[in-house]
């Protein structure tokens, strides 16, 4: 914990075998934010933090903070969405994060968890999730519009290179390679291009052997009957 100097102008030290490498103000609480670490991070590399009422200076034990912060698990409903929120704090460091989920009919769609203390507003994991989406969508426009831009032959490059790296990492992890087709990744496949299938011949023979072809041929030609049949 950081040490209190100068009341007056909330000047403080660093703790016994440590240097301050930040002090702030804390966006939502208010509170003085100090921010240590050890000199020698070799044997622990944690940050420390000390937080500060500045209304009185006084210094917050950690066991205190809940008279100025609040841990509340947060729950907030957005149609099929729940975004929940806890605040979590690290007795021993004294350092903050939050974790948020975001589940879609009880499914875990989305985790991420946060600093718990920043100079700028902390948004809520339900805005994290909006943006990271947002970001995924405008990858995926620019992903179409080079994809467009291609020639059949490296239109068929581009699938027999990323679908074998995908079966060859499934197989150096000891798992069945032919495990990453599935309904979902066919009908995501089909939104980029819809004339995919007329590529597989093309993919198999970049492929040169390295893979069953036929056997991928199958499980293709299967989903697609799969798709297919749901549709009638």
């Amino acid at each position: 914990m950081a040490i209190l100097i100068n009341k007056e102008t909330l000047q403080f030290e660093p703790d016994a075998d440590k240097k301050i490498i930040g002090q702030f103000i804390d966006y939502k609480t208010n509170l003085l934010i100090i921010e240590e670490i050890f000199i020698d991070t070799s044997f622990d590399n944690n940050i420390y933090v000390t937080t500060v009422d500045t209304a009185n200076a006084n210094i917050i034990d950690v066991k205190d903070r809940w008279k100025y912060i609040d841990y509340k698990e947060r729950i907030e409903n957005h149609g099929d969405f729940k975004a929940i929120e806890q605040r979590i704090v690290n007795k021993i460091s004294g350092n903050e994060s939050i974790y948020g989920e975001i589940y879609n009919e009880n499914n875990l769609i989305y985790s991420v968890t946060k600093e718990g203390f920043s100079k700028e507003k902390i948004e809520g994991v339900y805005y994290d999730y909006l943006h990271l989406k947002d970001e995924e969508q405008k990858e995926y426009e620019q992903l179409i519009i080079k994809y467009n831009s291609y020639s059949l032959d490296e239109k068929a490059k581009y699938w027999a290179g990323g679908l074998f790296k995908s079966m060859r990492w499934q197989e150096e992890s000891r798992l069945n390679p032919y495990d990453i087709y599935s309904e979902k990744w066919l009908l995501d496949t089909l939104n980029i291009d819809s004339n995919f299938l007329e590529l597989l011949p093309k993919i198999y023979n970049i492929w040169g052997g390295m893979f069953d072809a036929n056997k991928v041929d199958n499980i293709i030609q299967k989903l697609l009957k799969k798709i297919n049949d749901t549709k009638k």
